[in-house]
């Protein structure tokens, strides 16, 4: 037909369609890349320009040598500094760009070596501007706030930082006297590191706070005459470092059984039995219980560690009374276990109606201890956290008292069976379970 002839004619055509659209589309791709090119080229160029500019602005920094003017020098050197990241990052753009063109990579050595040139500015500078921002944010900050630990870190780098630059600095006499200028000013700071690390000790309280007043026969404390660090020197309190260092480091060991017990405590919070169904009895056991062994006898050895301790003073009757708990436990479970044990054997023995009628004696002695296990398993698996449970009124007296009489149930238990082995002397071979299986029938 007309419609089938043309369509015919028309599916001749699209391969020539097909390589006009592609070579119209390479030719796109040629532009784009060309264009691409150019753009980067320019790019290039404005690099180059602004490489010129910093390198001129790092090769003028000498002329910087005056304190005075850190408040202008030192967001200078800074964004000098991100300048010289930025640069970098941008060279690799360049080369990473050039490989995709098929480009020889350019050297941008350059931006490595302005970088290196201007190391020591930027030790000098800003290791200066961030110890004048400190020292005064230090000083006015309220007492409490203040993070020593962070500070000797701080100190401690700047000083460092400060020491390289000057020695860098030894052909430009003004830049070395600042690093050196201010070397001096953070010497005269550290003498009240010890001294600030020792007052904010997070284990001091209200009793050493009496007691270091005592000591300097005059009061001192947060809140009240020690508000800042100027407090600190205003009171003289580098001169009694001695005297507060040693009631701080009293305070120190004090706490470290303080925060060992409440993080004792807080773990026991959420440990917890696992008690699952046991067959088909209606009733529980203990399962697993290696996790909260571990962590009793690792707790154990603590709390008879630091009750050893002559910093426990404080702490001395809490430490008791969790170590009374702790080993209580541990005689709760030896004794659950024990009894576990046995109830476990003895139960499908004793769920026998023939083995009661032989056996009435242990059969009652095995009921009451049954009842006993299943009402005190009812309320371990409704409230199995281990601290709770372990407080129940005469836990360990039941167990014990349960195990004594259930190793009475399996001794007349024995001692039933060995009776009708001596009537029967083929019952020799059988062992016990066999034996209870073939009287139970």
């Amino acid at each position: 037909s007309d419609e089938q002839f043309g369509d015919k004619w028309e599916a001749y055509g699209w391969p020539r369609r097909i390589e006009d659209k592609v070579g119209e589309v390479e030719a796109q791709i040629v532009k784009d890349r060309n264009g691409q090119q150019d753009e980067m080229k320019r790019e290039q160029v404005d690099f180059e320009q602004a490489l010129d500019d910093i390198e001129q602005s790092v090769n003028g920094f000498h002329q910087h040598s005056s304190l005075d003017d850190i408040g202008t020098i030192g967001p200078e050197v800074r964004n000098v500094v991100q300048k010289l990241k930025d640069f970098a990052e941008q060279a690799k753009k360049f080369q990473s760009r050039e490989i995709l063109f098929g480009l020889e990579q350019t050297d941008y050595d350059r931006v490595a070596r302005i970088a290196k040139t201007f190391e020591p500015y930027a030790q000098l500078w800003v290791s200066a501007d961030d110890w004048l921002t400190w020292h005064k944010k230090w000083l006015s900050d309220p007492f409490e706030s203040l993070d020593p630990e962070q500070m000797e870190k701080d100190v401690g780098e700047t000083w460092r930082a400060l020491f390289k630059a000057a020695k860098t600095f030894a052909d430009l006499p003004e830049c070395q006297a600042c690093a050196e200028e201010v070397k001096r000013q953070i010497d005269e700071f550290k003498p009240v590191m010890p001294v600030l690390l020792a007052l904010r000790n997070p284990g001091l309280r209200d009793r050493h706070w009496d007691k270091m007043s005592a000591d300097l026969d005059f009061k001192i404390k947060p809140g009240e005459n020690l508000n800042s660090l100027t407090d600190v020197y205003r009171l003289n309190l580098v001169e009694q470092e001695e005297t507060l260092t040693k009631v701080c480091e009293s305070a120190g060991k004090e706490y470290a059984i303080e925060a060992a017990m409440d993080k004792m405590e807080k773990e026991w919070a959420g440990q917890c039995f696992e008690i699952v169904e046991y067959r088909e009895t209606g009733t529980h056991v203990l399962k697993g219980s290696d996790d909260v062994q571990q962590l009793l006898d690792d707790n154990i050895v603590m709390t008879q560690a630091m009750s050893f301790s002559p910093f426990n003073k404080p702490h001395k009757e809490r430490l008791e009374k969790f170590g009374i708990k702790l080993n209580l436990m541990s005689e709760i479970i030896e004794q659950w276990l024990n009894c576990q044990r046995n109830w476990m054997y003895l139960e499908p023995i004793f769920s026998s109606d023939d083995i009661m009628k032989q056996l009435p004696a242990e059969g009652q002695k095995f009921r009451a201890c049954d009842r006993q296990w299943r009402k005190y398993l009812k309320q371990a698996f409704d409230n199995p956290t281990c601290l709770e449970f372990c407080d129940t009124p005469d836990l360990l007296g039941m167990f014990s008292q349960s195990y004594n009489v259930l190793e009475q149930v399996q001794k007349g238990l024995s001692d039933y069976l060995e009776t009708k082995r001596q009537s029967f002397a083929r019952f020799y071979f059988l062992s016990n379970e066999e034996l209870l299986e073939i009287l139970s029938q």
